[in-house]
């Protein structure tokens, strides 16, 4: 999580499915289909485009649903 904040891109659908642990605290995300970045969200918000997020509704944020 911490590679992929720092290049600005959020996982909208992080659930233990989409986790693969190797040892002790390593982890390594998958599916990252339904990442976006910050600047393409907030570019479709200034255009007023609907986003298709791609998220599993148990796992999904707050800000996800609204």
């Amino acid at each position: 999580m911490k590679a992929l904040h720092s290049k600005n891109i959020i996982h909208l659908d992080l659930k233990p499915e989409n986790m693969i642990i190797f040892g002790k605290n390593k982890v390594k995300l998958c599916d990252l289909e339904s990442s976006m970045t910050l600047e393409y969200i907030k570019e479709a918000e200034d255009n007023k485009k609907e986003l298709e997020i791609k998220s599993t509704i148990n796992y999904a944020g707050p800000e996800v649903l609204t």
